[in-house]
């Protein structure tokens, strides 16, 4: 009775009023989560903005798996936003939905470039999207893995670019680096990277101790040496004074004497 007067009513809050009251009898009187869901996802077309209805919503979906039906409603209103900032919000929300709840790694793509179309430099939809990116990296045979971590690289790259914050910057670059030393195996980009993480934290001393096994495996001497005497008045520990003047002795002696630095 309640749905079919919603049908006929024309005041917005009365009709709210009665799809909620209708959600409410199918969840606590009749027990039944997937029709009081179907109305609260009427609910949620007459005012989607309402935080209030989204979170009842969200909590039936998980009690229910009905997760595609919110995504459909979720993407109904995201394509009907009028201000870039509103829409990406929505198509960051959906790409989470379907990174998480549905396992839809190739739809949660979708939904983050949707974001990403209307604000490039997005950094949660950047992250979301580098997130999904490792781990289809992760799960890739031999043949895909190399391109999918290209990919993920690409994404650090531009999430470093992308941020404000030069702590968060530096762990961005690190990972990078290390994405290129471990998994695309080129020492050439991991040494730029670890050289951006200390541009943007010149304390970070994963860094140099990085750039110091990458220097030294690939023999190069001059760029060890260098980094070894920028490192010594930028650090105020005497046992790291000590060890950098180790270093930059050693390479000077021998230009390939062991380091006291490795294990």
């Amino acid at each position: 009775l309640l749905l079919g007067r919603h049908e006929v009513e024309q005041d917005g809050a009365k009709r709210l009023a009665m799809v909620r009251e209708v959600a409410r009898v199918f969840e606590k009187e009749e027990g039944d989560q997937g029709k009081a869901l179907t109305a609260l996802l009427a609910a949620f077309r007459e005012e989607p903005e309402n935080v209030e209805i989204q979170q009842d919503v969200e909590r039936l979906a998980t009690a229910t798996g009905l997760w595609s039906e919110v995504v459909t409603e979720y993407s109904a209103v995201a394509q009907n936003q009028r201000e870039p900032k509103a829409a990406g919000d929505w198509w960051v929300r959906i790409g989470k939905l379907y990174a998480e709840k549905l396992r839809h790694d190739d739809y949660a793509v979708g939904s983050y470039n949707h974001a990403l179309s209307l604000d490039a430099n997005r950094l949660d939809a950047l992250t979301a999207l580098a997130e999904v990116v490792k781990q289809k990296a992760a799960d890739a045979d031999e043949d895909g893995k190399a391109e999918q971590y290209k990919e993920y690289a690409k994404l650090l790259s531009r999430i470093a670019r992308a941020e404000d914050d030069d702590e968060r910057k530096a762990e961005v670059l690190e990972e990078l680096a290390q994405t290129y030393a471990k998994r695309l195996k080129s020492e050439e980009e991991a040494i730029l990277a670890y050289r951006k993480v200390l541009d943007a934290m010149p304390s970070h001393s994963g860094a140099v101790m990085a750039l110091i096994s990458l220097f030294r495996k690939a023999e190069m001497w001059d760029e060890l040496a260098e980094l070894m005497r920028s490192r010594i008045p930028l650090t105020e520990n005497p046992e790291e004074q000590t060890r950098y003047r180790h270093e930059l002795a050693t390479v000077y002696i021998g230009g390939g004497t062991p380091s006291l630095l490795e294990p």
